[in-house]
Order: C-alpha cells, then sequence, then structure tokens
C-alpha cells in the first residue's frame, strides 16, 4: 500500500462532525439552513408527497418559517472577553522580541495571536502552533485550526509527527482567477532530529509528491550548530498539550440551538 499524506488520524474523524456543528451554529441561521436536512429535517408529512415541486416548495417554505437562535457566536466572543480581559503578562528573550509586534508572517502582532487561540479553543477546543523562521532570519509563528492537525503521533507519550494541511486559494498571477492549491507539511523526528517536507501535486497528477527533507537546527553554541530533537509543533487543547483533541467547549449550546 503507498504511503498516503491525506490520512486522517481516527480521533480526528470522531471529532470532526462536532467541529463542523460549532462552526455552523457560530456562523449563523444562513449556514444552518444552507445545510438543509442536515440540520432541519423535512417533515414526514411533506415527505410523503408525491408531487416534487409541492414538496420542495413546501419544505422552503418551512425552513424559511424556522428560526434558529444566534446565541452560540455572542457567547464564544463573551467568554473571550472575559477571558481577556486582563491583559497577559508576556516575556521573551531578546532574540523573540520581534514576535512581540510581528508574531505570524501576515502581520498579527503577539496580543491579537493570543486572542486568536483563545477564540479558537472556545469554537473547537483546539489549535496548533508551528515555529520558523523567515529567509530574513525573523522568527515567525504559523497557526492551525483544529481541521488543519489532520494526524498525529507520539513515542512513549511525546509527539513526534505530525500532518498539517495547508490548503488554500492562491491567486494565478497570469490570470487573475484564484485556484485552489493543496499542499500538506509533514513534521515528524527521523534519528533523533527534526525533519519537515511539503506535500503538493501537480495540476491532473492524482498522487502527491514530498520535496527535500529540511532539516532545522538549534541556535549555534560555542560556534556549531546541532539538529532540532523534538518535534517543536505545540497541540493546544481545552485542558492542557497533548496531541489528542479533547472537550468542544460549547458543543452542548450548539446542539441545543439546533434543536430549538
Amino acid at each position: 500500500m503507498a504511503f498516503d499524506i491525506q490520512i486522517r488520524h481516527p480521533t480526528y474523524l470522531a471529532f470532526r462532525a462536532s467541529w463542523q456543528l460549532l462552526r455552523d451554529a457560530i456562523e449563523g441561521e444562513d449556514t444552518i439552513k444552507a445545510r438543509g436536512e442536515a440540520y432541519l429535517p423535512m417533515k414526514s408529512g411533506t415527505k410523503a408527497m408525491t408531487d416534487a415541486t409541492r414538496r420542495d416548495h413546501a419544505y422552503s417554505a418551512y425552513k424559511a418559517r424556522a428560526e434558529f437562535p444566534e446565541i452560540v457566536a455572542p457567547t464564544v466572543r463573551g467568554t473571550v472577553g472575559v477571558m481577556l480581559e486582563r491583559a497577559a503578562k508576556i516575556e521573551l528573550p531578546s532574540a523573540l522580541e520581534p514576535l512581540r509586534e510581528r508574531a505570524t508572517r501576515d502581520g498579527l502582532p503577539l496580543d491579537a495571536l493570543h486572542r486568536l487561540i483563545a477564540t479558537e479553543i472556545m469554537k473547537t477546543g483546539r489549535y496548533g502552533l508551528l515555529p520558523g523562521v523567515d529567509k530574513s532570519g525573523k522568527p515567525y509563528l504559523a497557526g492551525y485550526c483544529a481541521e488543519s492537525i489532520i494526524n498525529w503521533d507520539s513515542s512513549d507519550a511525546v509527539p513526534d509527527y505530525v500532518v498539517l494541511d495547508e490548503t488554500g486559494q492562491a491567486r494565478n498571477r497570469e490570470t487573475g482567477a484564484w485556484d485552489r492549491v493543496e499542499q500538506f507539511r509533514e513534521c515528524y523526528v527521523k534519528n533523533g532530529a527534526y525533519a519537515s517536507r511539503e506535500w503538493t501535486k501537480s495540476a491532473g497528477v492524482a498522487l502527491f509528491t514530498p520535496t527535500e527533507e529540511v532539516f532545522a537546527l538549534k541556535p549555534p553554541k560555542s560556534g556549531r550548530a546541532e539538529a532540532l530533537d523534538a518535534l517543536p509543533f505545540v497541540f493546544i487543547n481545552t485542558n492542557g498539550l497533548s496531541a489528542d483533541p479533547d472537550d468542544v467547549p460549547l458543543y452542548g449550546l450548539a446542539k441545543l440551538a439546533v434543536r430549538i
């Protein structure tokens, strides 16, 4: 069997529906209704109609009258506001001070990244951070939501493997159109050294192919650089920093909203 970078961890598959429910509930009524019978099943009397046009019209009218209570998104915003009412005291070594004003590659300061992490924890109960250094030598933190952390593993209870889905939209500079670009980042410890590689595929090709391995180095001491010997990815969950996800904080509230 060929290696498949797209394989999802069994626990990821178990949590995926819960994360989707929270995302949809936070988006609100329009998103919930767009999902159709996933959240608003057709009544038995409507389903029994033999005329498809009348049945669809009846269901559309039923769905238009339905009201979804907008209680999940305000709860997330209010809870995060209470959590971060007092600014966090963040101490950094001098080499990492640039993170305070620009923590991510897209320009988020550290305080804003902190708020983003808190918000994602309230939504799905999970987030991840991967440190890096840009071409100019400046440090940054790459963030990954729960749905992007698709696979992971540990040795002796210490995480040493993670696969990150970096699929997104990229503008074609020749046509101006936005294309979906599929990409995965594989991070792992090999023979005691941390390495990573990107998996991509070309147009018209079904299989993903990896780039060359890139090994990370520790800051040099005594003039000699050594290989980084641990996975630098940080798993952030509701109750701790373990590799496996745990509670989805507002799952019960989202279920209640759907029932209403």
